[in-house]
């Protein structure tokens, strides 16, 4: 995605979930790791690359892409990107231009074979 065009709210047409990794008690008093929503921003997809690989007698896709997002302070890779019912893990965020939006370089491990998100 070009890093000096402006936003649109047009193109921003994905509503995706960001969530944060952070401990928390269980009901047995064990703390334990669970995703908690931090913002559900619009989006904009802009898939990269897809590879396909044979797991345990199953095909499994590996699907890698940017989401453009309006700036959002305190985005970072120890978060994930829930969309279309697939887990993206964050490997990169770039503001684009002056704090008018993120992209956010994103991997998903394992989208179902033959489906897109």
């Amino acid at each position: 995605m070009p890093q000096n065009q402006t936003i649109s709210s047009g193109e921003l047409n994905r509503r995706i979930t960001i969530q944060r990794l952070v401990p928390t008690r269980h009901p047995t008093g064990e703390m334990i790791d669970s995703w908690v929503d931090v913002i559900k921003p619009w989006a904009n997809w802009k898939p990269m690359q897809g590879t396909e690989e044979f797991r345990q007698d199953r095909r499994a896709a590996r699907q890698t892409g940017v989401f453009r997002i309006r700036f959002a302070q305190g985005i970072d890779p120890k978060m994930r990107v829930l969309w279309n019912n697939v887990e993206y893990d964050i490997e990169r965020v770039e503001e684009v231009n002056f704090r008018e939006g993120l992209d956010l370089f994103v991997v998903a491990r394992d989208v179902p074979s033959g489906g897109r998100p």
